[in-house]
Formats: structure tokens, C-alpha cells, sequence
């Protein structure tokens, strides 16, 4: 696992997820997205990703990551309903100061380590938007915002010394990657759980029912 390329993980994650989106799992991998508007994306992130912007306070990001952001914001505006607004925009920014503060406890203590570094904290703060909410497309604007201030967090601190950082590299597209399917995987349990549940309560009540 400590050999595995940087990125590979993304690409991994997202043929499975084209895969699975194009066998019919739409609902279940990404609310109901189609594989061919996945494709597409997939392979514009992918041209983008060699393109860097400059940011405030001495950051730098691919057209990817800034794309993946604008897009979230445009999914937000669009995707997320009017009374879930403020919740969604409150939970990235929940996700998003957890994670700096899990990023920087990891880097003081490596020991923390249980998969590998800088897959940890996504996964966990992944399934913490699955518990957060259901809906694909609130997920994704928690998950992906979230990241975005994890990653920006680092440069507000005065002790911030040393290279501009580069958001959006093959690192951080694994992390994302991770975040985005602990997530669905997560959600995909919760939903399971939460059907039977409601089948074995009317089952029952139907069984009272009949006993009356």
C-alpha cells in the first residue's frame, strides 16, 4: 500500500464508479447521475488538472480543484434545496475546520495512521457527511467545500512557513476520492438499514393487526 502511486487511487475509485453508474447503480453511487455526464467530468478534472491558478495568501490550484469548487457552488445554487441551503454551506464548514484540526493532530503524531497517510482523515470525515446527509448532491457540496477549506486552512496560520502549497495535485484528488466513497458506501448502509427497519415495523404492525 505505501508503494501505490499518487492518484492511482482517484482513478481507481472513479473507473469503478463509471462502472458502476454505467451498470445501472446510478441511484445508488451518485443519485442518479448519468455515467456519460460522469465521463465527461472524469475527463475534464483530468485535461484541467495540469493547468495551476494562483490564489491568495500564497496558494496555488489546479483548474481542477477550482473547477471541482465552482461546480459544487453551482450544485449548491441548483442541486440543494432552498431550506437545506444554509445547513449544507454550515456542514462544509464543519467538515472542513475538523479536518484541518484532524490534519494537523496526524501530523504531530503519525502513529495515528491506520490505512495510510492522508487517506484516514478523509474516509472518516467521508462518512461524517453520510451521516450528515443522504441527498448526493448535499454531499458533495460538504465534501467537496469542506476539502477545499482543510486544504486553504494551513495558510491563515502565522506558522505557516515554507512553499506555496498546490491544491488539487494527485494526492489530493486520492483524498477526495476516499472522502467521496466511504461516503456513498456509508450512505448506501444507512439507506439498507433504514428499509428493513421500516419493512420489519410494518410487518409487524400488520401482524397486530391481524391478531385484533
Amino acid at each position: 500500500m505505501s508503494g501505490m502511486e499518487e492518484g492511482f487511487l482517484a482513478l481507481e475509485l472513479a473507473a469503478v464508479w463509471l462502472i458502476l453508474l454505467a451498470t445501472g447503480w446510478n441511484k445508488e453511487a451518485a443519485g442518479g447521475l448519468g455515467w456519460r455526464m460522469a465521463a465527461a467530468g472524469i475527463a475534464g478534472m483530468i485535461m484541467l488538472s495540469r493547468i495551476e491558478v494562483d490564489l491568495p495568501w500564497g496558494l496555488r490550484a489546479s483548474a481542477s480543484a477550482a473547477a471541482l469548487l465552482l461546480a459544487c457552488l453551482a450544485v449548491w445554487r441548483l442541486g440543494v434545496p432552498r431550506g437545506d441551503r444554509f445547513y449544507t454551506a454550515g456542514c462544509a464548514l464543519l467538515l472542513g475546520l475538523l479536518m484541518a484540526w484532524m490534519n494537523t493532530m496526524y501530523a504531530s503524531s503519525p502513529l495515528l495512521t491506520v490505512v495510510r497517510a492522508g487517506w484516514d482523515i478523509p474516509i472518516l470525515c467521508g462518512m461524517l457527511a453520510a451521516l450528515l446527509s443522504l441527498r448526493a448532491a448535499n454531499q458533495l457540496v460538504i465534501i467537496a467545500v469542506g476539502y477545499w477549506i482543510a486544504s486553504v486552512f494551513p495558510a491563515w496560520l502565522p506558522s505557516t512557513i515554507g512553499a506555496a502549497s498546490v491544491i488539487g495535485k494527485a494526492s489530493w484528488w486520492d483524498g477526495f476520492a476516499a472522502a467521496a466513497a466511504s461516503c456513498r458506501l456509508l450512505t448506501v448502509v444507512i439507506s439498507a438499514a433504514a428499509s428493513g427497519f421500516s419493512r420489519l415495523f410494518v410487518q409487524r404492525m400488520d401482524n397486530r393487526e391481524g391478531d385484533i
